[in-house]
């Protein structure tokens, strides 16, 4: 791996997060209101199946 890919997979690690947390608020205040968060709720499905192999990989990173 090259270190353009390292920092690739770490911004993109980021840049989901950031995506989860601005899903997660838009749910919260969905169900707030009382509407439906069903379509929120598949983005969030979605956005964690994209982040599981970067914490996956990054997992590997650490030592235990």
């Amino acid at each position: 791996m090259s270190l353009a890919n390292f920092f690739s997979a770490s911004e993109a690690r980021t840049d989901r997060w950031r995506q989860f947390e601005r899903n997660r608020r838009a749910w919260e205040a969905s169900i707030a209101q009382k509407q439906s968060g069903d379509k929120l709720h598949a983005e969030a499905v979605g956005i964690f199946a994209e982040i599981k192999p970067l914490e996956d990989y990054w997992a590997t990173l650490v030592p235990a």
